[in-house]
């Protein structure tokens, strides 16, 4: 019996198809464009809040209910990040809800070129993503990046939309989207870079907590935790960036690590061929049996039978199970 990592249906139906044409689109690009390293970047858009999890603390013995507060805030805020396939860093866009913000807010931003925006839920959208483009850009001229560069990114409408492709089009960047639900395998940031700010933001909550005994969160202080994390966690931290293009396939260009990855999640890495062992085509029906009920529960046979669906109209009015209103 093994732990599970929680993945949607989705996520874990992967076509290899896409996989090739991923690869075959970055491997194309690559050698038309002569890229380096520098001029292949991924972007993406994360919670500034990690996900909470379990922690251990000192309690009196024989307690049957133990627990610990926690820092949160009162608003959804998102940071958008982007690394190079050679370690470089873009400051962060940090998305909070609304649009207006304090100036003391705005001024926890402790990184150069770093901005934040307002949104109405605290999310990427069409117009912000183009004024990402526009900073991301400026960021580029700073580094002094040859143009065009690629950039890699998942498939949300908020990117692929004709106005943002044109815009992107004309700054000289060139938008690779990933193949959908693929993020998880393909996506730099997510397989290398994300866990440790994650991490360095949760190790600068606890802290504050245990300070001021305050269990909300600012917007001032939230921007300057997200911000210090970002700077230890990314900046100063180039060479996760380039694993993460590294193993992913990416950067360079690898079709083999590209199919390992795939396996990985097609198959929970198991070598074989896991569909066709023996031990299930033995009388399968008597395995099945004496496993559902000795080891696990296994899913019911499928039923053939249909159903039949009774309705109620309930359109302009109010039912209860002994009157209509």
């Amino acid at each position: 019996m093994r732990t599970a990592q929680k993945i949607a249906r989705v996520r874990n139906m992967v076509e290899m198809d896409a996989v090739r044409s991923l690869f075959h689109a970055i491997a194309k690009h690559v050698v038309e464009l002569k890229l380096s390293a520098d001029r292949v970047f991924n972007m993406d858009e994360t919670s500034f809040m990690p996900k909470g999890t379990s922690c251990k603390v000192l309690a009196v013995k024989g307690s049957t209910n133990v627990w610990s507060k926690e820092t949160r805030p009162n608003f959804h805020m998102t940071v958008v990040a982007a690394v190079s396939a050679a370690g470089a860093a873009i400051p962060p866009l940090i998305i909070v809800p609304g649009k207006r913000i304090n100036k003391k807010d705005k001024a926890a931003l402790s990184i150069e070129g770093a901005c934040v925006t307002g949104a109405p839920k605290g999310f990427s959208n069409g117009v912000v993503f183009r004024l990402w483009l526009t900073m991301f850009a400026t960021q580029l001229e700073k580094l002094k990046v040859a143009l065009p560069i690629v950039l890699v990114l998942d498939n949300s409408s908020t990117h692929l939309d004709l106005e943002s492709i044109g815009e992107a089009h004309d700054l000289g960047i060139l938008l690779l989207a990933l193949p959908p639900n693929a993020t998880h395998m393909y996506q730099p940031l997510d397989v290398a870079v994300f866990k440790p700010f994650k991490g360095d933001v949760k190790d600068a909550l606890q802290p504050k907590l245990l300070s001021t005994a305050d269990t909300t969160l600012s917007k001032k202080d939230a921007i300057q935790i997200a911000c210090s994390a970002y700077q230890s966690a990314i900046i100063d931290r180039p060479d996760n960036a380039i694993s993460g293009f590294r193993c992913t396939g990416l950067f360079p260009p690898s079709f083999v690590k590209m199919a390992q990855r795939y396996s990985v999640y097609s198959n929970g890495g198991a070598s074989g061929n896991i569909g066709t062992e023996a031990w299930l085509k033995r009388q399968r029906e008597h395995v099945q049996q004496k496993a559902r009920v000795e080891s696990f529960t296994l899913p019911a046979p499928d039923s053939t039978s249909k159903k039949v669906r009774v309705t109620v109209d309930i359109a302009g009015k109010l039912v209860c199970n002994e009157v209509t209103v």
